[in-house]
């Protein structure tokens, strides 16, 4: 953009606006960036490189700046649509558009367009589009009383793409005119003047229920939900949206499936579906009596062989450290933590084996004390990695206090429990009712605790309700997918390790924004285009396009289970196909399906999927898959919470150094206001830094690359840049490779067959063969 100086500014004043240039000729910019003459007239449109809408150029362009010669034949001449005039000095002064193309969140629309439309609906005499702010359409009606904007929302919804659908629909009593006859959309009202505008409220009791939910789940007050309004574009999520199902079946005692809050996100359709749906209440979990010891949920089962496996190992410890500012001392935190554990039973649980079947003991009592330390500020790292130990699930504690003491009203505050006692959920559930305590207020008595939920989950009745998604489960692998081979810089571990590292980067808020509007475009999530995206370089990195993605799920869809702190996290296995011939926004469509599909079967566990669908295990890596994408939109988090103070106490979170990788490699997007931060985990006995460096990178330019144009094909998606790609011609073409000394070149060929077999090994114009294919052809020719 160009600024407009003072200068400039008082020149516009010299002539009207709309005044004949008959002489006068109009230039653009070329690529030499040279000015070259366009066409003679009075208002002409201008275009070019360096002009923008709405400004002057802050330097004087004169005609004798001006290259004389005409364009030659086949020259491009760009046509950008917008009005301008030189002033009789010679500079050139913007007026308008020709036209009504306006550009949206990146979009360019034709308001036209959508007048056209609006003007086809019964009942409406005239229409008129316009743009506020840059950021939002409002359309202006004339027409009968009583117009229902909520049904041309939806009418317009039908023929228009997302971006072009006014936020809001103005009746007005005629279409304000300039004195040449045009609309004068400076006289149309502001849509922020108009009460209630875009606003329809909820008029039936099942709309008013289903507005209370979605005030409950989105945090917003009700007479700000209206029963038009999207239900993802007030803030909700697939998590959010996981919840809205739940509470629907506890409170309106009908099922909605997951992907009815995807098809139909608005009060006033979901109303719709409700009034048609069949009863269906959800079954009541009940507290069990006090028993020696009780069963352990599918998740604790995964935990405590892990445990087994690698008991010194640090990988499932959930550490939290807070650096407090203001008052605060050890018999204040250990009042609070104590309150704590005595209220829910996963801190008072240890873990033992019974008939060769492990089980969980809750104990009435908890030998907890608060570990406390005096130190620097320097020290701080030392003494939080002194603090994290490894837990022993059969003892108590699971969970660990320490305070540190840094100087006068200066304390690190720290917290450590081990996977199998809470999940990243629980974690918020923690802080939450900390602060409460904290602040002096008291807490309601929990129903039911964490051991109820286990031996509801282990009744014969839930596990024949299981049965209809075990039957998804089998189908997704009936054949069992090939591990994933990436580009590692050290041989596998013959035992898996989880030595590991983090690196954190962003997306561009221009990028982020594009990615939301294409996920609000498809109708699907921002994780399922995030996941496309993740599959399309995991696709680029090992040649296949059979790819499966590990990813967490909350684990709660019992309305009943909200305020209770456990392990209740679920891990989906999610297999897509990121074939080269497709075209990303339509793989983003197929992507979004499956993992709606998945989410409504997130209940059947990993271990049972991981014990029928997998018939050898390799102890060096993880069973079906090895890398992991997950989008976090936890409410509350101790790692990623801003500054909070309470009574006086400020408190932030101190940055931990977690040296642990569970997987190869594990991506975790977080949504941070209007950009994307994300945070790559990855085993170090595999990769290193600059190699997961670069997978980023390629991340990030897949993310840009569909991001401008969702209508590329896969097989076009580049995520290397020029420079990289000479670098490694440069590479290829200047060293020999060294092959094993005793293996023919066909032994070589055979071992990469058996490693890869679905790996692309030659393309041929539109045809390819995988390795499998051509070893058997090699091998029938021989």
């Amino acid at each position: 953009s160009f600024t407009l100086s003072a200068e400039m500014a008082s020149k516009l004043a010299i002539m009207p606006i709309g005044t004949p240039m008959p002489n006068a000729r109009v230039y653009i910019l070329n690529k030499a960036l040279q000015l070259q003459p366009v066409g003679l007239g009075g208002e002409l449109c201008i275009g070019g490189i360096g002009l923008s809408r709405g400004y002057l150029a802050d330097r004087e362009l004169t005609a004798k700046k001006f290259v004389p010669n005409p364009f030659e034949p086949g020259d491009m001449i760009y046509r950008s649509g917008d009005l301008a005039r030189w002033l009789p000095e010679g500079h050139l002064e913007f007026i308008g558009r020709v036209d009504n193309q306006v550009k949206i969140r990146g979009y360019r629309i034709e308001l036209g367009e959508i007048e056209a439309h609006l003007k086809r609906y019964p009942g409406v005499a005239d229409a008129v589009a316009s743009v506020h702010n840059s950021d939002y359409i409002c359309a202006y009606l004339v027409g009968d009383d009583g117009i229902d904007s909520g049904k041309i929302r939806s009418a317009l919804s039908e023929r228009l793409p997302e971006y072009m659908i006014p936020s809001y629909f103005i009746p007005i009593q005629k279409i304000p005119l300039t004195h040449n006859g045009k609309v004068d959309r400076r006289a149309l009202p502001q849509p922020e003047a108009m009460e209630g505008a875009g606003y329809i409220a909820p008029t039936t009791p099942i709309q008013r229920q289903l507005t209370s939910i979605w005030s409950t789940i989105l945090k917003r007050a009700e007479d700000s939900i209206g029963i038009a309004d999207d239900f993802f574009e007030l803030g909700g999520h697939s998590l959010k949206a996981i919840i809205l199902v739940s509470k629907i079946q506890k409170e309106l005692g009908v099922k909605i499936s997951l992907a009815n809050i995807f098809k139909t996100p608005t009060i006033q359709k979901l109303a719709g579906l409700v009034e048609a749906g069949v009863i269906h209440r959800q079954e009541d979990i009940l507290p069990v009596e006090e028993r020696e010891y009780y069963p352990l949920s599918s998740a604790q089962k995964r935990q405590y062989i892990l445990f087994q496996m690698a008991p010194d190992s640090l990988f499932y410890n959930k550490p939290h450290i807070l650096i407090c500012e203001g008052p605060l001392d050890k018999e204040t935190v250990h009042h609070i933590f104590h309150t704590l554990v005595m209220r829910h039973e996963s801190f008072r649980t240890t873990y033992d084996v019974v008939d060769g079947q492990p089980v969980q003991r809750i104990h009435r009592e908890v030998p907890f004390v608060v570990e406390y330390d005096e130190g620097i500020d320097d020290e701080a790292e030392t003494l939080v990695n002194r603090f994290v130990r490894p837990f022993d699930l059969g003892s108590l504690p699971l969970i660990r206090v320490g305070l540190v003491r840094l100087g006068e009203n200066r304390h690190i505050l720290l917290t450590d429990t081990h996977h199998i006692t809470s999940d990243g959920f629980s974690m918020g559930i923690f802080v939450r009712e900390f602060r409460e305590l904290l602040a002096g207020r008291q807490l309601p008595p929990l129903a039911l605790q964490y051991k109820d939920f286990a031996a509801w989950q282990n009744t014969a009745r839930r596990k024949q309700a299981l049965e209809q998604q075990k039957e998804y489960w089998l189908r997704e692998f009936a054949d069992e997918p090939d591990a994933l081979v990436l580009p590692y810089d050290f041989p596998r571990p013959v035992m898996q390790s989880f030595e590991g590292e983090k690196i954190g980067f962003r997306l561009e808020r221009e990028e982020t924004q594009r990615l939301k509007q294409l996920a609000r475009e498809l109708n699907t999530t921002l994780f399922s285009v995030l996941l496309a995206i993740f599959n399309v370089l995991m696709s680029k990195l090992s040649g296949q396009e059979d790819i499966v993605v590990g990813t967490p799920v909350i684990g709660r869809r019992h309305d009943d289970l909200e305020p209770v702190i456990g392990m209740f996290v679920n891990m989906l296995s999610l297999r897509n196909a990121p074939l080269g011939e497709k075209v990303f926004r339509s793989f983003v469509r197929e992507v979004g399906e499956r993992t709606t599909d998945a989410f409504e079967n997130q209940e059947y566990q990993f271990e049972d999927l991981v014990e029928r669908a997998v018939e050898t295990r390799d102890t060096g890596r993880h069973p079906i898959f090895d890398v992991v994408f997950s989008l976090q939109n936890l409410e509350i988090q101790l790692e990623d919470a801003p500054e909070l103070e309470i009574r006086g106490l400020m408190m932030r979170p101190f940055r931990y150094r977690d040296r642990t990788a569970k997987f190869d490699l594990d991506i975790t997007g977080i949504e941070a206001g209007e950009q994307l931060s994300f945070s790559t985990e990855y085993c170090t006995r595999l990769f290193a830094r600059k190699t997961v460096q670069r997978f980023i990178d390629y991340f990030v330019a897949i993310a840009a690359a569909v991001a401008n144009e969702p209508t590329k094909r896969i097989l076009d998606i580049d995520p290397m840049t020029l420079e990289e790609k000479e670098r490694l011609l440069r590479g290829i073409n200047g060293i020999d490779a060294v092959y094993p000394g005793e293996a023919t070149i066909a032994s070589l060929f055979e071992r990469q067959a058996a490693k890869s077999p679905l790996a692309i090994a030659l393309i041929h114009e539109s045809r390819t063969l995988s390795y499998i294919q051509l070893n058997r052809r090699a091998n029938a020719v021989a």
